[in-house]
């Protein structure tokens, strides 16, 4: 309508506006009363045939669509048909329909207004109206024209400038309709584009976190039949990528280990049943073979009717933490072993400490052709035995007296090379890679040899034919990865003294018992069962760990770590050959609560020339020594007694007795002696089992020092 000048109407207009939308019609009155226009609303086509006025409205806006036998049309055509037929209307439309135009046209309507309609362009088209409304003036004719459209033919009752305004201003909504929705077309497009950008972004970041995650995510049917999807993880879980599974869903079953299909199988049909989440710790066989635990629950994905339609879960890789539970196992089972060996070792070496010293005193006074002495010699000769089995379990249960020294391992080895030799025989090559600048460690010289014997022995049983053992030793640092892999194991520094051999290897049975004492798989009579045994304790009592690799046919390795020190080599003391005499004058308090033990050490002693004072407990040896005159020369007292220790006596007495020399001695060895103080230097002790001669020695060497 650019060829109208445009001007804002007079404010006495009066508008009546008919819509049956409670909100819509607030908005309408709204924004027309806000521009100066007296507005009068109608609610449905009757309300507004009741409500409108010729004289006193000077324009009507509809609604098409409403309520009841009077539509936006019908208000139109009773409107045009009686005393209002000069009074514009418009209708309210969304133009959904070409045929909106014809039958708004047919019933007389002077202009369409789209929905959603713009406050400004309503104002100018109010305007535009009532101004061709006065330059038309009251006596211009109507014209009847006949329109055909899409097959029908209409009458529109409009004059013809009628005709044009209207189908000029249906153009305008139109132009500003398609406008409208041109720019929703391309916010839809740019939103669109967005979206996918956001989508690609989340689908992205989603596979990556997916293939961050080290379980495996699955979604599957409830028959196992279609795998929907499973994350990267099944390569390194499984050996396999996702698409293998994908095109074999029945994979993942062949995989599970043969032992635990049939409780797979019956923990499917129990999520099935229950249709709650169930979880099973089970097996399987990845594609290179190797046996991985794995813990997985699984999670039943029903319909609207409870019927179960997919299966999801999630499977964790726990083979470390079975392995390290293993471990734990282990050495709890160790621990346990080492305290009642401990024990039995304790009460049987004051056994033989009583069967050896008598057997020594009645060999005393034979002479050499008497018939009793070789009973006599072997039962002496059982008791060492037995002895070296006692000093085995203690070894094993690292309870074993120890003389800790700065040692080198490389020369251990070295010098242990003729013996070593010697022991393997002809047929099993031996080599030494010996590292260069090998750290040192702290152990007992006489427990490492032990150790390298035991397992060089070993080793030579396991090659019957012959073969090939390689000892070897390096400065290796343990980890935080590798100590949480193995129980027990602290970060650090350490060296390595590595036993292998080409011999018939171990299973995986025989490798979870190789050092339980007593556990042998040789044939009887051929072995205690004890030389790994005595290897595990005294490694595991200087601080380091031992472990065993091995595969049947493919042959054995141990590996001793050993904490590396940094301090100065120690050299072991060289014992003096003892040449003095045996007896003695001096008066000894003896205080043991084995009473046959008391009483052997009591007459040994007093055969030798000593006065004896002996007592069951410390608390009678207090009240016998506070009720002794004489000088007290030496305290021969047990370590471990009830009531209180032979560390608490010795201090008690020696505060009163400043002269008196101790001797302490026991059949317990572990930290029952340590914790007392006993082994530290310049204590004088002495070990059960022992004999005469031996007791006597430490005695006078007791009483004879400086």
């Amino acid at each position: 309508m650019s060829g109208i000048q445009k001007a804002r109407t007079p404010m006495a207009t009066r508008i009546l506006v008919v819509e049956d939308s409670l909100t819509q019609a607030e908005a309408l009155r709204l924004q027309l009363t806000s521009a100066g226009f007296l507005v009068d609303v109608a609610h449905n086509g009757e309300d507004g045939i009741a409500r409108f006025d010729p004289e006193k409205t000077d324009i009507v806006i509809s609604d098409i669509v409403m309520p009841g036998p009077i539509d936006g049309y019908e208000l139109c055509r009773r409107i045009k048909a009686g005393a209002g037929r000069r009074i514009p209307v418009v209708l309210l439309t969304s133009l959904a329909d070409p045929l909106d135009i014809i039958n708004g046209l047919e019933c007389g309507a002077d202009s369409f207004l789209t929905k959603p309609h713009d406050a400004d362009h309503l104002l100018d088209r109010i305007d535009v109206l009532l101004a061709t409304r006065r330059a038309r003036g009251e006596s211009h004719l109507r014209l009847g024209v006949d329109v055909v459209f899409l097959g029908r033919k209409f009458t529109i009752s409009s004059e013809r400038e009628q005709i044009l305004d209207l189908l000029i201003s249906t153009f305008e909504d139109a132009v500003l309709q398609n406008r409208t929705l041109r720019q929703h077309q391309e916010e839809l497009e740019a939103a669109r584009a967005e979206l996918a950008r956001y989508a690609n972004t989340l689908e992205a970041r989603l596979e990556r976190v997916l293939a961050s995650i080290p379980d495996v995510l699955y979604s599957m049917d409830p028959a196992f039949a279609v795998c929907h999807y499973i994350s990267p993880a099944s390569d390194a879980v499984f050996g396999y990528p996702p698409d293998a599974f994908v095109s074999n869903p029945q994979l993942w079953r062949d995989l599970v280990h043969e032992d635990d299909r049939a409780a797979a199988q019956a923990w499917r049909e129990r999520v099935l049943r229950l249709r709650r989440p169930q979880r099973l710790l089970y097996r399987v066989r990845r594609g290179d073979g190797t046996l991985r635990w794995l813990d997985e629950e699984m999670v039943p994905a029903m319909d609207a009717g409870g019927a179960v339609v997919r299966l999801d879960g999630i499977a964790r890789d726990v083979t470390e933490y079975k392995d390290l539970e293993e471990q734990f196992h282990q050495a709890q089972k160790m621990e346990a072993i080492g305290q009642l060996a401990g024990g039995i070792a304790h009460d049987f070496n004051n056994l033989l400490t009583l069967i050896s010293s008598y057997a020594e005193l009645l060999l005393d006074p034979l002479l050499p052709d008497a018939p009793q002495r070789a009973d006599l010699e072997e039962i002496r000769a059982a008791t060492m035995r037995a002895g070296d089995l006692t000093r085995q379990l203690l070894a094993f249960s690292r309870r074993q007296v120890t003389e800790s020294l700065v040692l080198d391992l490389n020369g251990i080895v070295s010098g242990m090379d003729k013996m070593l030799r010697r022991i393997l025989g002809d047929d099993v090559e031996l080599t030494a890679a010996l590292t260069t600048d090998l750290g040192r460690v702290r152990a007992d010289h006489g427990q490492l040899e032990q150790v390298l014997l035991n397992l060089a022995v070993n080793a030579r049983d396991a090659m019957p034919t012959g073969g090939k053992l390689t000892i070897e030793t390096a400065n290796v640092e343990l980890d935080d990865a590798y100590a949480r892999e193995h129980v027990g194991v602290v970060p650090g520094p350490y060296v390595m003294l590595g036993v292998s051999d080409t011999g018939t290897g171990m299973d995986a049975a025989t490798q979870a018992r190789v050092f339980d004492p007593f556990f042998t798989t040789k044939a009887p009579g051929k072995g205690t069962g004890l030389g790994l045994a005595t290897v595990y304790g005294i490694v595991k009592q200087s601080g380091g760990n031992v472990w065993v690799y091995s595969e049947l046919g493919a042959g054995t390795t141990f590996k001793v770590y050993l904490p590396r020190v940094d301090a100065p080599l120690e050299t072991p003391p060289i014992a003096e050959a003892f040449t003095g005499s045996l007896s003695g004058t001096e008066t000894i308090l003896v205080v043991e609560d084995n009473p046959s033990v008391r009483r052997l050490v009591s007459v040994v002693l007093k055969q030798h020339g000593y006065t004896v004072l002996d007592a069951p407990a410390p608390a009678e040896a207090l009240e016998l020594a506070d009720g002794y005159e004489g000088r007290i020369a030496l305290l021969f007292t047990d370590v471990v007694m009830p009531g209180m220790s032979g560390r608490e006596l010795a201090e008690r007495l020696e505060a009163v007795r400043r002269d008196m020399r101790v001797l302490y001695t026991s059949g317990y060895t572990d930290d029952a002696v340590l914790r007392h103080g006993i082994l530290q230097a310049g204590v004088a002790f002495i070990q059960k089992p022992f004999t005469p001669p031996i007791m006597l020695r430490k005695v006078r060497d007791v009483l004879d020092r400086a």
